[in-house]
Parts: C-alpha cells; sequence; structure tokens
C-alpha cells in the first residue's frame, strides 16, 4: 500500500514537469509576450490665457514630463505612468504654482481645478496700494502680504522705491506681514516704483522667481476737513476757521492764497505744517453766510498745488444774548448788584440803550465792557425783597444792522 501510494505521486510530478519542460520549450520558439499596462494623463486650464505657461508633472525632484498652455490657456499632461505627481505650473513674470498628489489612472484623464497665476512671485499674496493704484494717501504705508515666514533683513535689502522717499521698516510678529512707513510723506500727485528684487528669501532660502514691480500714484493737494465744515449753519460768531491739508504746507503760499467774504480782517495761527487756524480780530456779523475760499497758488512743501480752487461756507447763529447775570429768576440778590448782558455780536450801542428797560425804574447807568457785552450799575442800589424785570426788546440791532429776534426778558428778587 505505501508502495502504492509512492508510485502515484513520482507519476504526478512526472507529469508536471513533462508540462513545465513542454512551456519552456514553447516560449524559446516564439517572441517573448510583453504585457503593456494602460497609461493615463493630466489636463487642465491656466489663466491669464494669454501666458505660456509651463506645466511639470514631477516625482520628488525629477520631472517626469513637461508641457505648454496653449492660447486658450489648455494643457495636456499625456502617456503618463499609473501614480501620484507633482504639478509645478510657471511663467515668465508670474507667480509659480504647486498643485501636489495628482493620482493618474489607467486609462483616465485627471482633471484639476482651473489655475489662476498672480503678477507677482507666489511668496506674494498681496501689496498695498495694488499696482497702478491712483490717490494713495501721502502718509498711508505701502504694505506686503506673504505667503510664508521671510527673511526680515533680506526683504528690507531688497525693497527698493523711487523716488526716494526716508521711511522706517514693521514686521508682524510672525514675519510674513511688512509695512513700509513714510517717515514724513510722500509727494502729492506723484508716482512711485516700489521694487523688491530676488535676493529677497523667505525664511527657509528659497528666493523670489523674478524681481517684482508695482506702481502706484499718491493723491493730489487737497484740503481734508474744515471748521466750520461746509454748509454748516448756526454757526457761533466767535468761531475760528480750522483748515487742514492732506500734506505739509508752503505756510506763505496758503496766507496769500486765502480770502473771505464777507472780509473779516485776522491772524493765521499754524497748529502744524498741515493745519492753519484763521482767527478773526472781531467777531463774524449774525445771520450771515460766510464763503472761504483758497485760490489756486497755494502750494505744499513740494511745489504740489490744489487741481482747482477750494470753497467752504457756513451760515452764523442769529443775534442773540450769550449769557446775563442774574440768572433768570434768581432770589436773594444783593441790592448793590450790576447787571452784566453778553451778546454774540459787535452791538449797536445806542440800539441797546433805547431797547433796554427795568421795572420798577431804578436810575442807574450802562456800562459798555467791549462791544459784545454792558454793565447796569444803579446810581442808589435796588430796593429789598423787589422783583425786577429786565426787557431788551427787538428793536437792538448789531452793528451789521441784525435785528434781535425776540424780546429778552430777565426777573431776579433782591434780598430781604
Amino acid at each position: 500500500m505505501i508502495f502504492l501510494d509512492a508510485t502515484r505521486t513520482m507519476t504526478l510530478a512526472a507529469i508536471i514537469l513533462l508540462l513545465l519542460l513542454g512551456l519552456f520549450e514553447s516560449c524559446s520558439l516564439n517572441e517573448p509576450i510583453s504585457i503593456e499596462h494602460e497609461r493615463g494623463s493630466i489636463a487642465g486650464m491656466v489663466f491669464p490665457d494669454s501666458v505660456e505657461a509651463t506645466v511639470s508633472a514631477r516625482q520628488g525632484n525629477a520631472d517626469i514630463a513637461k508641457t505648454k498652455s496653449d492660447s486658450t490657456g489648455y494643457f495636456h499632461l499625456r502617456n503618463l505612468t499609473v501614480g501620484v505627481y507633482n504639478l509645478l505650473i510657471s511663467a515668465a513674470n508670474y507667480g509659480r504654482y504647486t498643485k501636489n498628489n495628482v493620482v493618474v489612472y489607467e486609462g483616465g484623464t485627471t482633471a484639476i481645478e482651473d489655475v489662476y497665476l498672480k503678477p507677482m512671485p507666489e511668496q506674494i499674496l498681496e501689496v498695498n496700494p495694488a499696482n497702478d493704484a491712483q490717490d494713495h494717501p501721502v502718509k498711508k504705508s505701502i504694505d506686503f502680504v506673504f505667503a510664508q515666514m521671510m527673511n526680515e533683513r533680506d526683504v528690507e535689502s531688497a525693497f527698493d522705491i523711487n523716488p526716494d522717499v526716508g521711511g522706517e521698516f514693521s514686521w508682524t510678529s510672525n514675519s510674513t506681514r511688512l509695512s513700509f512707513i513714510p517717515t514724513a510723506q510722500f509727494k502729492t500727485n506723484t508716482e512711485y516704483t516700489v521694487t523688491l528684487s530676488k535676493s529677497a528669501t523667505t525664511f527657509y532660502g528659497d528666493s523670489l522667481a523674478f524681481k517684482y514691480e508695482f506702481k502706484f500714484r499718491t493723491e493730489p493737494l487737497h484740503v481734508i476737513r474744515t471748521t466750520p465744515y461746509d454748509n454748516a449753519n448756526s454757526v457761533g460768531t466767535g468761531t475760528n476757521i480750522r483748515i487742514q491739508f492732506n500734506s505739509a504746507m508752503n505756510r506763505s503760499s496758503v496766507e496769500n492764497a486765502f480770502s473771505i467774504l464777507p472780509e473779516i480782517l485776522g491772524d493765521f495761527i499754524w497748529d502744524t505744517n498741515e493745519t492753519v487756524v484763521y482767527n478773526p480780530g472781531s467777531y463774524f456779523a449774525p445771520q450771515t453766510q460766510y464763503t472761504v475760499r483758497i485760490n489756486t497758488s497755494v502750494s505744499d512743501e513740494f511745489g504740489g498745488k490744489l487741481p482747482q480752487p477750494f470753497t467752504c461756507s457756513f451760515q452764523t447763529d442769529p443775534l442773540r444774548i450769550t449769557s446775563y447775570y442774574p440768572q433768570n429768576g434768581a432770589t436773594h440778590i444783593g441790592i448793590s448788584t450790576q447787571i452784566v448782558i453778553t451778546f454774540n455780536a459787535a452791538m449797536n450801542q445806542n440800539s441797546v440803550e433805547t431797547a433796554f428797560s427795568i421795572l420798577p425804574a431804578v436810575d442807574g447807568t450802562l456800562i459798555w465792557d467791549n462791544y459784545y457785552q454792558f454793565r447796569y450799575r444803579t446810581t442808589m442800589g435796588f430796593a429789598t425783597e423787589t422783583e425786577y424785570q429786565i426787557r431788551i426788546d427787538t428793536g437792538c440791532q448789531d452793528k451789521s444792522g441784525k435785528s434781535l429776534p425776540g424780546e429778552f426778558t430777565l426777573i431776579f428778587t433782591t434780598a430781604p
């Protein structure tokens, strides 16, 4: 029995050996059979379509395949072995774009999302002002936003601005945002060119793909704000006029270019090189419209001119009494107290004295401290425990002929 099993085992082994020998003989008599795996491809669109972008499929540091986008922006990397690739897309004077882990399947085309190349190196996400920006404020910084940590010293060395302007660099703590802050200001209405050369590097030593350059134009000379503001109403007659420019000014040119109608004489006081105050020598006339004008002869310290004349108008308060003593309704007022009345304009003194009355009547003298204020001083004093009524009627006028819009009344009671 054991002999029979051994015999069967030997017979089976012999059959298998004969089959293998036959297969070997058949292969040796014919061409070898090569089994080729089917390949795949990668396709996509690159914008702007006017650039001829180079598209590389890479594995490790090696370029496996390379092509260029056509006039529509379309590219197609064909005949790629099945596997995983990293795509590198670049164009002259545009930032590089990298897409990792693109999988190629047998017999298929892997489509990637549209690629938009920026006209700046890929390390730079944003600049402010943007290229060709207009009306950039003369004291506003130039800002860079980077995609990764930068070597601050290399970036600062690579920075240039023309025309030259002094300034300081300011970085955020993670070295991804840089501001160039002018020490004084940029010139008005001037085109500046900012350059960041290829020597600017990241924290890890990667340099810019190309020199990046952009231009901007600063704002023209103009008035930022005035006090009173244009078309203001009920402006106090004792107000000063404050004018703030956007640039350091040639002071004498401002003072020579300034005018106000109706005319009122005054003095110029400079708060800063940008801000001038016109201090009238007297109060403005009440209920009057004034117009301030600065003509185009004015200039800043850099020769910048106003593009057109500047005008600002405001309306003053009506004629009114701004303060008085005693207060209306006051009691226990001393019999020797003087009545004090103050107006908001230079007054026609005769009209005020005619419009003034006191009941019960008491002898006294009306004394003017200036054109805006008078005192009424009694000859013998007020009577004790007596209610007095002071009236100034609408016949009261200022020097320009404006009348008090309503009668003024003041009541007080003297002490026992």
